[in-house]
């Protein structure tokens, strides 16, 4: 699609204005069990005994929420919504408060439903003449509706899976609706955006080499997540980090360890192995490995004295919400100011405007503003993007 369509289409779509709001079509496809594996610690939700495991939990599907959260800030939507039966659309749309703005495609998805229903979905919504395609879940989600529809039409992805580094996902659920409300009134450009996935089993061992297996078409917008980056290992910066914060991780019986390399080389000095992609806990000096958010919680209990220490995401700006879901019982514990440790090397937040976190039920006592240690006695000041804001 080239630069003069859509230029074209942009000023044709402001021309007409609310009229384009009003005839809308949109498509919707729910990968309902997508993020089901970040609570127990897992690198994805494409094993069905994770499903499985996570429902006898009790873990909720937070795909058809998150969806519902997207959708309503489009309900003076005079358009129609084209979804999929049951949990792949249909009770995101009636949680929205949309029912009179549905249509169902006719189509039986399988229990549970399966990448085959998500590509012929997509397929049969295309057929229909959508307008925007909007899709909910990770990675392997946005890797299906690629294969489904390449570049055929906009797409739009509502962050839910536990990999989430492709740049076609708006940061927030939140941010998804705001997006698709000014695309659909004719106020943002096109561009395209990264499909990346890593192998679950590659992510599990602490590897981190992503594919790029191609691009879609999204709505340009800065609320738009940016493609996760390796940023270039920097021991000055590093070491300067470790000996800043020492005499705070010598205060604490429990320390709580995010993913990331730059969290890795500070376990490393303190005397612990830590694969770069887990979350692991050390309570009075015993390191415990690859923790869920089940043994966090119990890990917890009845500590009065936790610390938490977190890297963002590299080349992205996230600090929660993007495969380091077991973090969040332990932060919801903590005092921002006083418990939890932000740690970066300069190079990895120099172009960090904000940093974000996504996670589900909001948190509590979060500041405006937080603290990012970049080397001995060096920090940043960086504003913080409040969850639901």
């Amino acid at each position: 699609m080239g630069n003069n369509y859509q230029h074209y289409r942009t000023h044709l779509s402001r021309w007409w204005g609310y009229i384009g709001w009003k005839r809308s079509k949109i498509g919707l496809i729910v990968n309902p069990i997508a993020g089901l594996g970040g609570p127990l610690g897992r690198k994805g939700t494409d094993d069905p005994e994770t499903v499985k495991e996570a429902l006898k939990r009790g873990l909720r599907k937070r795909a058809i929420e998150r969806a519902a959260r997207a959708l309503g800030l489009v309900r003076d939507l005079e358009g129609i919504i084209y979804t999929v039966k049951g949990e792949m659309g249909e009770i995101s749309v009636k949680l929205a408060g949309l029912s009179h703005r549905m249509a169902l495609i006719a189509y039986e998805p399988s229990r549970p439903s399966t990448r085959e229903d998500t590509i012929f979905s997509a397929r049969e919504m295309l057929r229909l003449g959508i307008d925007v395609l909007v899709f909910v879940g990770g990675d392997g989600t946005a890797r299906d509706i690629l294969e489904a529809v390449c570049h055929e039409v906009v797409v739009l992805g509502v962050p839910s899976g536990v990999k989430v580094f492709s740049s076609v996902f708006a940061q927030t659920p939140e941010d998804a609706g705001r997006i698709l409300r000014e695309y659909l009134r004719g106020n943002l450009d096109e561009t395209v955006g990264e499909v990346v996935d890593i192998p679950e089993e590659e992510y599990r061992k602490g590897g981190f080499s992503p594919k790029i297996l191609g691009t879609m078409r999204i709505p340009k917008s800065l609320l738009v997540q940016g493609s996760k980056s390796m940023t270039p290992i920097d021991e000055d910066s590093l070491e300067g980090i470790y000996r800043y914060i020492e005499p705070k991780l010598s205060s604490y019986d429990v320390i709580v360890l995010g993913p990331g390399r730059t969290v890795s080389y500070v376990a490393k000095k303190m005397g612990y192995e830590k694969n770069p992609s887990t979350v692991d806990v050390v309570v009075d000096g015993r390191q415990y490995r690859d923790v869920d958010s089940f043994l966090m919680e119990s890990l917890i209990e009845g500590r009065n004295r936790v610390l938490v220490v977190i890297t963002p995401i590299g080349g992205t700006s996230f600090l929660l919400g993007r495969g380091n879901h077991q973090l969040i019982p332990a932060i919801r514990r903590v005092d921002w100011n006083r418990d939890v440790l932000i740690i970066a090397t300069p190079k990895k937040i120099e172009y960090v405007r904000e940093l974000v976190i996504d996670v589900d039920d909001g948190l509590k006592g979060v500041p405006e503003y937080l603290r990012v240690i970049t080397g001995y006695k060096e920090e940043k000041i960086v504003r913080l993007k409040v969850p639901h804001e």
